[in-house]
């Protein structure tokens, strides 16, 4: 038998691997439990229901995902700031690209997703206009790779992500530079 904290790991697995292969809504606990190789008794110890277990792993993953913008207040460089944490940013969603691609079609994920990248960004502009704009931004740029079906890199997406969000808009279209952000 498992162990406790192992079989929430294994659950969580066996969802993103099915993920893969079917929509959320055709996957069902018994297909989960199955994947993980516990009982439907162990799943429910856990999870009242799957949509219990897409919410909580919603959670994880969003909260790994803000994760890396406090991290990214610790650098020193801003210009490595930015470029570390694109590729942090860009390195998770493509890592866990099957949940990426079932949530991304649910516009009251990237709502929330797209609310929560705003507050952590507040650190960054200090202006809820531009956090807001730069968080749906980001998360319009995050799913467009993902509905492509990752055409680029983890690390090709890092690039124009950066380019992107380092864009002077004030500029005219010709004119258009990158940005260089004051250090706080």
């Amino acid at each position: 038998m498992l162990q406790n904290t192992s079989a929430k790991a294994y659950i969580i697995t066996a969802l993103l691997e099915l993920l893969h292969q079917k929509t959320f809504s055709s996957i069902t606990v018994k297909e989960i439990v199955k994947r993980a190789g516990i009982s439907r008794s162990t799943f429910y110890v856990y999870y009242y229901d799957k949509y219990d277990l897409l919410d909580q792993l919603s959670k994880d993953i969003i909260n790994e995902f803000l994760a890396f913008y406090p991290q990214a207040k610790k650098r020193h460089n801003h210009h490595l700031k930015v470029e570390e944490t694109t590729k942090d940013i860009c390195n998770h969603v493509f890592f866990y690209q099957s949940f990426y691609k079932e949530q991304f079609q649910n516009p009251q994920f990237i709502h929330h997703l797209s609310r929560e990248l705003s507050a952590a960004l507040m650190h960054v502009y200090n202006h809820k206009s531009y956090a807001s704009f730069s968080s749906y931004g980001t998360v319009g740029f995050l799913a467009e790779w993902v509905y492509d079906s990752f055409q680029m890199t983890p690390e090709e997406a890092a690039i124009e992500l950066r380019k992107i969000g380092t864009t002077d808009w004030s500029a005219s279209h010709t004119d258009m530079k990158t940005v260089n952000f004051k250090e706080n």
